[in-house]
Formats: structure tokens, sequence, C-alpha cells
């Protein structure tokens, strides 16, 4: 018999990142302060970066705890097996998807690195260099898809995960 931990991490796994995402949130906004206090103008550059990281790392959560919820998803480990064809864990393959090709599109060629950059404290460590968030970005988005093609061929597992 699973310990209680095990079912609750099965269940609300998706409950727990999503509360980390906001408390990463509430740091940004903690870090911006000093440097809206220097520069005002910067403030809506701010609420934008940390609305968009609220809303662009929310989704997935929340969709993973609707298909667990809703969706009867037995547990998170079924998102590791997206071709078990079960509609809850495509749809939450098709929004992840959705997701990281707007925020790369955005970071490579809409000007979201040049975003980031000028707003000191978002982004950790020392400031980095144009090219080196956007090599990062295309590097964060190859790695994503060689696992999702991993994860897609992989064999079902013989007993429930």
């Amino acid at each position: 018999m699973d310990s209680l931990f095990v079912l609750f991490l099965n269940r609300y796994f998706w409950l727990i990142c999503l509360l980390v995402t906001w408390i990463n949130a509430v740091i940004f906004k903690l870090r911006s302060r000093p440097y809206i206090r220097q520069n005002p103008a910067l403030a809506p550059g701010y609420a934008t970066l940390i609305r968009g990281f609220l809303v662009c790392s929310s989704l997935p959560w929340l969709m993973m705890g609707f298909g667990i919820l809703v969706g009867d998803v037995p547990a998170i480990w079924y998102f590791l097996y997206p071709n078990t064809n079960d509609p809850y864990v495509l749809a939450w393959w098709v929004l992840y998807w959705l997701n990281i090709g707007t925020i790369a599109y955005w970071v490579i060629l809409r000007g979201g690195a040049e975003m980031m950059i000028s707003h000191p404290g978002f982004l950790r460590g020392s400031s980095p260099s144009l090219k080196t968030v956007k090599l990062f970005w295309l590097l964060m988005l190859g790695t994503t898809i060689v696992i999702t093609i991993i994860l897609f061929n992989q064999p079902l597992p013989t007993e429930p995960v």
C-alpha cells in the first residue's frame, strides 16, 4: 500500500508546482522593487514580465490538475506517457507546446530577450548578453523537443503507474 505522502503527490503535485510558481512571482516582484525605485519607468515592464511568467507557468499545472481532478487521470505519472491517448494527457501536451512555442517565439523573435535584459533582477546572475539569452532558449527548446520525442515513443508500462 502506498504511503499517504505518495498518494498526495500522485494527486496534488500540480498544486505544489502552482504554489511554487506563485511564490516565484512574489520573489520577482520583491526583487524588482529596488530597480523600480531607481527608475519608475521600469514598473510597467516588470508588471508585464511577472504577469506573463504567472500565466505561462501556471497554465500547464492548472491543466494537469484539471485532468487529474475532472478527467480522472489517475496520477501525475500518466503525463509522462502521452502515447496512452488519454484526452486530458494529450490536451496537457498540446497546451504545453503552445506555451513553450509562444514563449520561445517571444524571447527569440519578438523582443522578449531584450525586455528581460532591460529589467534587472528578472534573470538571475550577472546580466547576460542578448545572444546568451536567445541561445539558452534555443537550447531549452531543442532539449524539450528531444524529451518530447522520447516520451511519445516510450513503451507503455505493463503495470499501472
